[in-house]
């Protein structure tokens, strides 16, 4: 997966004779559950959060991606196992030294910027270090996490839905591939499919996204960042005025 040829990240349909994807802000189609990009609604590529998130907290900028298909495949919910395959195909020791020039190259925010919808927010400044705080709230439900940078404490933070939630999306052809092994079910009564990795695994989870969402706009991760009930839908509005 990894190749030091390519100049930026970028997905290419095998099943399909069209033009590369980028993996830039200005190519997303759409925010409804997952990020979507492409170059047309035709030739793109869906759920490339948690695999873009991976890349990202592993140093990685530029890279040819090939799929078969247009959706990232999903595998356990997280970006863990993404993770461990981009770490078995770099080499180590030079990982340090891309990641210290990634850094150096990376778009950093010179004022504090915010994006709001109803109750809903992202907000961000430059910050000298990493620091995410993300909350989630669904009617009594309420968890948050605040992220430092340590990356192993977020890439096993899986998805999650709303049991309410899945006899619509499934009507709407939405998550026709989710099984109990590929992300979280919250119900009324707790979780159906634990054991959790952690007690606030949907809010670590959050904190994945925005990573994985904010890359298109090659943000640097040194910024304190807050978000409440934010998707994706806030997150990419974020990289539009970044």
């Amino acid at each position: 997966m990894y190749a030091h040829e390519y100049k930026c990240i970028h997905f290419v349909r095998t099943d399909r004779n069209d033009v590369p994807i980028v993996a830039e802000r200005h190519c997303v189609l759409q925010t409804n559950l997952c990020t979507k990009i492409g170059s047309s609604h035709s030739n793109c590529v869906s759920t490339v959060e948690h695999l873009m998130a991976a890349l990202t907290l592993n140093g990685i900028e530029k890279v040819r991606i090939e799929l078969s298909g247009e959706e990232v495949p999903i595998l356990d919910g997280s970006a863990i196992i993404w993770s461990r395959m981009i770490e078995d195909a770099i080499d180590r020791e030079d990982k340090k030294d891309r990641e210290d020039k990634k850094a150096n190259r990376k778009r950093q925010s010179q004022s504090m910027k915010l994006v709001q919808r109803v109750d809903s927010f992202v907000l961000l400044w430059a910050h000298q270090d990493t620091q995410i705080h993300a909350s989630i709230e669904f009617g009594a439900w309420y968890e948050s996490y605040h992220y430092t940078g340590q990356k192993e404490q977020i890439l096993g933070a899986r998805s999650f839905v709303l049991e309410e939630w899945i006899e619509a999306l499934k009507q709407n052809d939405r998550i026709l591939g989710a099984q109990l092994t590929n992300g979280l079910v919250k119900t009324n009564k707790g979780w159906r499919n634990g054991p959790l990795r952690w007690e606030n695994e949907a809010a670590r989870h959050k904190v994945l996204d925005l990573i994985g969402d904010l890359s298109l706009a090659h943000l640097s991760q040194k910024h304190m960042m807050i978000s409440y009930k934010s998707g994706h839908s806030l997150h990419i509005a974020m990289t539009q005025i970044i």
